[in-house]
């Protein structure tokens, strides 16, 4: 008896994705942001980065996402010296993505990001 194997289905490549989070005196917020957002991504993409634009934060918000960036090379933080504005962090993070698709959501973690 001859065994035969069904074609199996196409596989579907997934979209490479990148989610960018604007972050002022988020230190509070951050980790547990990052954790869900870096939970979340492998489960739409495999090729995955998450950009975090500090925008001039006085408190230790820019020590954390840099901290959590050595444990996780796709974490990418970027600095404001000053406060420029959540315009202006939002340009910096989609300026500096490298993915097909960019979203952006806050990083105080009001928002679910599997909704």
């Amino acid at each position: 008896m001859s065994s035969t194997s069904s074609p199996s289905a196409p596989r579907r490549t997934l979209p490479s994705i990148t989610a960018v989070l604007p972050a002022y005196n988020e230190a509070e917020n951050i980790k547990a942001t990052l954790d869900r957002v870096r939970a979340f991504l492998p489960t739409v993409s495999a090729d995955w980065e998450l950009i975090v634009v500090n925008d001039g934060s006085k408190d230790n918000t820019e020590w954390i996402v840099k901290g959590e960036a050595k444990l996780e090379p796709r974490i990418k933080c970027y600095n404001h010296a000053m406060n420029r504005g959540y315009g202006a962090a939002l340009q910096t993070g989609i300026f500096e993505a490298h993915k097909e698709y960019v979203f952006f959501m806050d990083s105080d973690g009001q928002f679910d990001i599997t909704e």
